[in-house]
């Protein structure tokens, strides 16, 4: 697979975590039936793939190695 594809992948996953947060933010704020959204574990994904982006961002720089 390619670098490119590979980013792209992982920028639509951080997308659609982001997505799926404001989708429970909405829930909780209209019905308080709905709990309340798990910050840190959709914050904590969201940095994992961003971390992942700059890792391979890093990948075969010269001065990396």
């Amino acid at each position: 697979m390619e670098v490119e594809k590979v980013k792209e992948l992982i920028k639509d996953r951080i997308a659609k975590e982001k997505e799926e947060l404001k989708q429970q933010e909405k829930l909780y704020t209209d019905d308080k039936r709905y709990g309340r959204p798990s910050y840190s574990y959709h914050e904590g994904k969201i940095r994992a793939f961003t971390e992942a982006l700059e890792l391979i961002g890093m990948a075969n720089k010269p001065n990396n190695k």
